[in-house]
């Protein structure tokens, strides 16, 4: 059985994402996604369509068609699609940083947006899952999101201490 996800990018308020069929719980395709570090690596990552993993396997390559990058208008409708989809994971880049989510209502990262980099650290339990990574919540998800009661962004610890550096000076 295969761990179905969505991998997108932010391209000002529309996001473009691609269905990866396998291996797209954190360990597999999130920490895949954090090869890509710049927006047009990712955007160049997406361009290749839908695929069976996140670095092959791509269904135009097996003559399917339908398999284009989705775009949605914004960051709400790929979530909907996504919620609505048999996907468990869905993995966003946005301004530099890999977030990402669960669709199952049991786990705790369902609705909530979580920095890639935190997850893994919490999930391999370098840092406590009360940490300032799991506990800070913030207002929208880099603009996308306003006053929705849909989502929480769960801020990176490293975010949070270099705004409490910026409002000290």
């Amino acid at each position: 059985m295969s761990t179905r996800s969505f991998v997108g990018v932010m391209v000002g308020d529309v996001c473009r994402a691609i269905y990866v069929h396998s291996d797209g719980y954190l360990d597999g395709v999130g920490q895949e996604v954090l090869e890509y570090k710049t927006q047009a690596e990712v955007e160049e990552l997406i361009s290749h369509g839908d695929r069976s993993y996140l670095d092959g396997g791509f269904y135009k390559d097996r003559g399917e068609t339908g398999v284009d990058p989705s775009e949605y208008k914004n960051f709400e409708d790929f979530f909907d699609a996504v919620d609505g989809s048999w996907a468990e994971y869905y993995y966003v880049f946005n301004n530099g940083v890999w977030y990402f989510g669960e669709t199952s209502k049991d786990s705790k990262y369902y609705k909530n947006l979580n920095v890639v980099e935190d997850a893994l650290q919490i999930e391999n339990g370098e840092i406590g899952d009360d940490s300032c990574a799991r506990n800070a919540r913030m207002d929208g998800f880099m603009g996308h999101i306003h006053n929705s009661d849909k989502f929480t962004l769960e801020a990176s610890h490293s975010a949070l201490l270099a705004a409490k550096e910026k409002n000290a000076t």
